[in-house]
């Protein structure tokens, strides 16, 4: 396991487009070519959420423990629904992948 600066950078796009950046430090490990980054959120109220990110070839899974839960997966042309659970209640969210890319370096 390696500690590591993780850098997420999220591009929404609809009517407009919308660009996310989190810097943050975590650990990272690869096993049979899956690699694992796990770090830990916390909010401005301190509570913390505990985040995982599954990378592969074609695939990225974002599961999320804490005061927010759920699992994202996130794949090439493919549709996946996700159950979100907040503080304030739960919703589900639909995505569907455009373009999946993951540098590691």
């Amino acid at each position: 396991m390696a500690d590591v600066v993780i850098e997420i950078k999220s591009t929404i796009s609809s009517d407009s487009t919308d660009t996310v950046v989190v810097n943050t430090l975590g650990k990272m490990t690869c096993d049979n070519g899956i690699y694992c980054l796990s770090y830990d959120e916390t909010d401005q109220d301190g509570d913390v959420t505990d985040t995982l990110i599954k990378i592969d070839a074609d695939t990225v899974a974002i599961q999320r423990k804490g005061i927010m839960s759920s699992c994202l997966t996130v794949r090439e042309g493919e549709r996946y629904t996700s159950q979100y659970e907040a503080a304030y209640g739960s919703f589900s969210v639909g995505i569907t992948g455009k373009r999946v890319r993951s540098l590691l370096d």
